[in-house]
Order: C-alpha cells, then sequence, then structure tokens
C-alpha cells in the first residue's frame, strides 16, 4: 500500500513539475512575440532504446494524425545506442491542449517501454 501511494505521489510531482515546465515555455513563446492565437508546428521528441519499436511508434503516431520526422542515431558516453525523432502536428499552443498532446505521446512511449521527451515549437 505505502509503495503505491508513494508513486503515485511521485508521479503526480513529476506531472506538476513538467506542466509548470510548458506554462513557463507557453509564457516565454509570448514573451518572444509568438502569436499564440495562431496553429504552431509542435514537435514532439521521443528517445527510442529499441529500434524494433521505432516503426511501430511511427505507425501510431501517423494513425493520430502526426507527421513523423526522420530517425537519427546516437551513441551514449559509455556506447550505447539510441534513436530519436519527432512526431509533429499544428496545433494551438494552449495549456489545456499542450497537456493533453504530451498526456498522450507519454502513453504512446510508455507502450513501448520508451520515453517520451517533451515538446518544442518555434516562435511563430
Amino acid at each position: 500500500m505505502f509503495k503505491s501511494i508513494n508513486y503515485k505521489f511521485k508521479a503526480n510531482i513529476e506531472k506538476r513539475e513538467r506542466e509548470r515546465l510548458y506554462l513557463d515555455t507557453i509564457k516565454a513563446l509570448k514573451n518572444a512575440g509568438s502569436d499564440l492565437s495562431k496553429p504552431h508546428h509542435i514537435e514532439h521528441h521521443f528517445a527510442v532504446m529499441h529500434n524494433c519499436n521505432i516503426t511501430k511508434m511511427a505507425e501510431s503516431l501517423k494513425n493520430e494524425g502526426y507527421e513523423v520526422s526522420e530517425v537519427y542515431e546516437e551513441t551514449k558516453e559509455h556506447g550505447e545506442k539510441y534513436y530519436y525523432f519527432d512526431g509533429c502536428k499544428y496545433c494551438l499552443v494552449e495549456p489545456n491542449i499542450i497537456f493533453a498532446e504530451s498526456k498522450r505521446m507519454t502513453e504512446i512511449a510508455a507502450a513501448f517501454n520508451e520515453v517520451y521527451d517533451g515538446w518544442g515549437t518555434k516562435v511563430e
């Protein structure tokens, strides 16, 4: 029971931290002159350890209307390889939309035991 409560508490703290970071990012976009009333090209970043998951994740993203970027390969300092790519879509940069999008991206990554690494966009 305590383990479950501790996990939920930690997950809620992480969620609040992510939401605060997303709100800070939205505020920074606005302060930089971005017109938040117009859709922005949002890039959702994924880090993938198992290349067999890339095609499956890309298919899930495409089925939900996302464009999928080129896949890149990197090597960590200790020699382990990983891959990264983006799922992209135009949408308004509003907290409720960004929170929902990010939640969905986290679910997709988790379904394959991979990592959703956040989102980004340009000032538009």
